[in-house]
């Protein structure tokens, strides 16, 4: 059974950007953006109570303009795709980190690395590229978003689809991976999407003991492997006749690669893992809920709204959005060091988290 899906949203909707001096298009598929840069600016503009920080892409030279580096991405995107599913891999395609409890990111190179996809154990694939062209269109379940890794790009139309698809991957004990093309920018914004979905809404994620199972398949042990692998000698005589008396005989050596041995806490290293990561979150939750219980009180002290105490709250709330947002990339960033969501996208997430 084809269980593919693909989202048809156009990709050329735009929402929130940020501001012109920083705009920029990417003129391939290659994540770009500096995240910290990103949050920098948006801080410093939201002191600035009548600075306006989003652009208006209605003019009608910037579409034509976004519409150009579309058609030459799309381009890119699909001989990319068509060369890596069918020919040879442009980059690493063992290129994946676990970045939550079954929930990995990765490159586009990966989702053509079959037997390294099923040994991970995943069952459900969510692609941001413009091109829908899966390699394993009847192995796993496919979620396609048709993005762009430019300041058109609004991220936010597609958060409540991705957030379900992946809430019912994981309910229903699969694995997700999210991938964009080099999984640095569109991937990351989706992952932090869903990161935010669930401290709004107090979901509570538990590791199961059957968890440590995922070590027997060493994966992730990859370079832990290679790097502590040893030498062996194993010799053994071999008589040439079926007479016990018969004195010609061979010796014969081997040299064997050994695995390590692991220890009791290595062999259930993705469990720990996976407990750590909750509990991180869990402690960046807690720090939501507080920065809300600010946001209620003052709310409810401000008897009588004005335009000067809107302002306020707003600058409130940016701020506030900036704190959780910084919390949640340095926590991606542990698990996924090239992350850096494009300036854009950091801004639509900043928004996401107190809407």
């Amino acid at each position: 059974m084809n269980n593919y899906k693909d989202i048809d949203i156009d990709a050329k909707d735009s929402g929130d950007a940020s501001d012109a001096s920083d705009a920029r298009a990417s003129g391939n598929s290659g994540d770009s953006g500096d995240a910290s840069d990103a949050i920098d600016a948006i801080d410093a503009r939201a002191d600035e109570n009548n600075e306006q920080t989003v652009l208006d892409f209605s003019d009608d030279n910037s579409s034509i303009i976004y519409d150009i580096i579309h058609y030459f991405d799309d381009l890119y995107s699909y001989g990319r795709t068509h060369i890596e599913n069918n020919y040879f891999n442009l980059s690493s395609n063992e290129d994946f980190n676990l970045v939550y409890p079954n929930i990995y990111v990765g490159n586009y190179s990966l989702t053509t690395n079959y037997d390294l996809l099923k040994g991970l154990g995943i069952t459900h694939i969510i692609s941001v590229i413009p091109t829908s062209n899966p390699a394993f269109a009847d192995k796993f379940t496919y979620l396609h978003i048709n993005a762009y890794d430019d300041d058109s790009q609004n991220m936010t139309i597609y958060f409540d689809n991705t957030n379900n698809f992946i809430k019912n991957c994981l309910n229903n004990g699969g694995k997700v991976l999210i991938h964009c093309m080099v999984g640095r920018s569109r991937s990351i914004t989706i992952f932090m999407a869903y990161l935010i979905y669930i401290i709004k809404n107090s979901i509570n994620t538990i590791v199961s003991s059957n968890d440590a199972l995922d070590a027997c398949n060493l994966i992730e042990y990859n370079k832990f492997i290679e790097n502590n692998k040893h030498t062996r000698t194993r010799t053994h005589t071999r008589t040439h006749s079926h007479n016990p008396n018969y004195i010609d005989s061979e010796t014969i050596t081997k040299n064997e690669q050994e695995l390590p041995k692991l220890s009791k806490k290595e062999e259930n290293f993705i469990f720990y893992k996976k407990q750590k990561m909750i509990n991180d979150i869990e402690e960046i939750f807690n720090n939501y809920n507080l920065l809300k219980k600010e946001l209620d009180a003052y709310q409810k002290q401000t008897f009588i709204e004005t335009e000067e105490t809107q302002e306020l709250f707003k600058n409130m709330k940016t701020k506030f959005a900036l704190k959780i947002l910084l919390q949640l990339l340095d926590y991606v960033k542990s698990h996924r060091e090239c992350a850096e969501p494009n300036e854009n996208f950091v801004k639509q997430l900043c928004d996401y988290i107190f809407i």
